[in-house]
């Protein structure tokens, strides 16, 4: 496939195309890309399966090809903007077989010769997604709820701010997973409309901000957008970044360990928006800076997750915040949470304290062993999904099928029935470890701390 696209991109007059094997490139699996290629836009042909360099740009959301997504016959073009805020650009061919890249890559080269010729040979954005029948009708029923509140109309002045915020999410995350411009055009309706309201801010909670900053990740590159409009919804964002820096789960406090769920929760969702904002926000030098503290001071609590498997305040003994811990660590690269055992330990917690709904059974905390008490569905999706990825045991992958609700939650930024890290692996050593869903598990070193002071 990449054969062939260097062929073709050499046969427009774009000189010699330089193609790189994805072991090459990435010389130890899970391990950075090669330093001569990352200063240097990149086309990258493959998913998360059978690309090494997609890891990154899959565990940072910037795309979701897996064995799920597109789909068996379907393909992505997709142009990353400022991947990890650097200056170059990235195109991603995604396809999961040699006959849906072969497809791809024809449809690249199609758009190509729609540009000018010449040796510089330049790709404008762009986003162009062909989804499997079976993963497109994934996204009908949130299609169907755009158009029923009124997608196609304007939103009305007395429009509750909460539903227009709904609909931006819904839109920017729909465009992103379809490619369909009518969802980008949604979704700037929608984002400007707050603007206008509050230009000072986004209103937002500690639980919902990652869905906007990603959200807002995904659709503001759209050629749609002036550089005005995103200026405008940028120093919003800015407002909100502020506002969030006071609010109380910052508040760091020595004797409650890593804190409880909204900690965790809140940090990452923080740490999530200003990185948004760095990468690809219109900022001035003394906002720039502003984040760039900000962002220091998230990195140093987010890093301390790395030391737990669990959340440790006393009055809530949840495992809310593995899907925190293993976001950041898969985001930023740093796996040593997983390779030092830690994450297998967060799993077997997780798969011995949930029903098979996936709701909290049998924990100390709010509804003290009442099963199903809890009515927060965790995103086990992300950290079994991902411990079978990185461990290569498809015995998490059977664990996540038995329990299939863990994975379609609200935690999690990919919709119903798309399983994060989707792939197929063979079972290993895992199994016997998993298969019990019961486990002795240690307590955390805050509760073991109140226990041996008395």
């Amino acid at each position: 496939m990449a054969a062939d696209m260097a062929e073709g991109i050499a046969s427009l007059g774009g000189g010699g195309v330089r193609t790189v094997p994805d072991n090459e490139a990435v010389p130890k699996r899970l391990g950075p890309l090669r330093q001569d290629l990352q200063d240097v836009s990149l086309i990258l042909v493959g998913d998360l399966n059978n690309n090494r360099a997609i890891f990154p740009y899959y565990a940072n959301y910037y795309t979701c090809g897996d064995a799920r997504y597109p789909g068996a016959g379907g393909h992505e073009l997709r142009t990353v903007v400022r991947p990890f805020g650097d200056d170059k650009n990235c195109l991603i061919i995604g396809a999961a077989s040699a006959a849906d890249g072969k497809a791809a890559v024809g449809r690249l080269l199609e758009i190509l010769r729609g540009s000018k010729p010449g040796r510089d040979v330049e790709l404008p954005y762009v986003l162009e997604v062909k989804l499997s029948g079976e993963t497109a009708r994934l996204f009908e029923r949130a299609a169907e709820w755009l158009r029923q509140g009124g997608g196609a109309k304007p939103f009305e002045e007395q429009a509750a701010y909460s539903l227009v915020l709904d609909h931006f999410t819904y839109a920017a995350h729909l465009y992103f997973y379809t490619g369909d411009e009518s969802f980008a055009r949604r979704a700037r309706e929608a984002i400007l409309r707050l603007v206008d309201r509050e230009p000072e801010k986004i209103r937002i909670g500690d639980y919902t901000m990652e869905n906007l900053a990603v959200a807002w990740r995904r659709v503001c590159v759209c050629p749609i957008f002036s550089s005005q409009e995103r200026a405008r919804v940028d120093q919003s964002l800015f407002g909100t970044v502020a506002e969030h820096s006071r609010a109380w789960w910052r508040l760091s406090d020595g004797s409650k360990g890593i804190g409880c769920r909204h900690h965790t929760t809140g940090m990452l969702a923080w740490w999530t928006l200003i990185r948004v904002l760095q990468e690809v926000g219109d900022l001035d030098a003394e906002s720039r800076k502003q984040l760039q503290d900000w962002r220091g001071e998230a990195e140093k609590y987010l890093n301390g997750l790395t030391r737990h498997y669990s959340d440790d305040q006393d009055d809530y003994q949840s495992v809310d915040s593995v899907q925190n811990t293993a976001s950041y660590c898969l985001q930023t690269g740093d796996l040593a949470w997983y390779q030092n055992g830690l994450a297998e330990r967060a799993a077997r917690k997780l798969l011995s304290i949930t029903d098979n709904r996936g709701w909290y059974a049998g924990i100390q905390g709010y509804g003290e062993a009442l099963p199903g008490w809890e009515r927060f569905t965790l995103n086990g999706g992300l950290l079994l999904g991902s411990c079978a990825f990185v461990y290569e045991d498809g015995a998490y992958d059977e664990a996540l099928k038995r329990l299939a609700s863990l994975g379609n939650s609200w935690g999690s930024l990919q919709p119903a029935g798309l399983r994060q890290f989707a792939g197929s692996r063979p079972v290993g050593p895992a199994r016997a470890r998993l298969d019990s869903f019961m486990d002795v598990s240690r307590l955390t070193p805050y509760r073991l701390g109140l226990l041996n002071a008395g």
